[in-house]
């Protein structure tokens, strides 16, 4: 019986940590967001790029090699690493529904973090 507690204490123990780790990268990730917001608030309008929006906004842009597609055509990825939120799918962009991804991929939302704080609570208890 002793086996089984200590065993079910340590899975507990180890959820818990897991559960509190998310926890700090999810309120990390809104914090990012929360800077990044009235940078992006201030060029919702903007008809020219120029070097003082770029330096604001932008923190590297990633050019791929040109690849030869079967048609004939010729296409470049480019990846643009946005300040604060990282790299951000074009397809997002456009109106998908757009989730933050973070650096380990974990897909962050509100449900998942309330969650984790009621488990870690618990755990904690």
């Amino acid at each position: 019986m002793s086996k089984g507690y200590e065993e079910e204490q340590s899975g507990l123990k180890e959820r818990r940590n897991h559960l509190t780790e998310l926890i700090t990268r999810a309120e990390s990730a809104y914090e990012n967001i929360d800077k990044f917001l009235p940078i992006i608030q201030k060029y919702t309008d903007i008809n020219e790029l120029n070097t003082h929006i770029l330096n604001e906004l932008i923190q590297k842009i990633v050019v791929y090699e040109k690849t030869d597609n079967p048609d004939g055509s010729k296409s470049q990825r480019v990846d643009i690493h946005y300040k604060f939120i990282g790299y951000v799918e074009m397809k997002e962009m456009f109106g998908l529904p757009m989730v933050m991804v973070m650096a380990k991929d974990v897909e962050i939302d509100d449900v998942l973090i309330a969650e984790a704080r009621g488990v870690a609570k618990e755990l904690a208890g």
